[in-house]
């Protein structure tokens, strides 16, 4: 099921069953599908940093995956530069 919804995980995070599975996809995933996951969320960063459920995903993102480098790429990046 994880493998399925890593693509999709964007859309479906702006409820709370919606996180509750994004978060599970997260944790389930291997490194490979967690990668997929970052980057397919990337272009939604704003939009979830501000939600009232999608955050929840961020922060199982922070807690699951072990590629620092790409997590502060990502989620840090854009942020600091401004």
């Amino acid at each position: 099921m994880a493998e399925c919804l890593q693509e999709h995980i964007a859309h479906i995070v702006h409820t709370r069953e919606g996180a509750k599975a994004g978060m599970y996809c997260v944790w389930v995933s291997s490194a490979k599908g967690r990668k997929v996951i970052i980057k397919h969320i990337k272009p939604f960063l704003d939009k979830l940093m501000t939600e009232e459920y999608g955050h929840m995903l961020l922060f199982s993102i922070f807690d699951a995956v072990d590629d620092t480098k790409l997590v502060s790429k990502v989620c840090y990046g854009d942020y600091f530069d401004r």
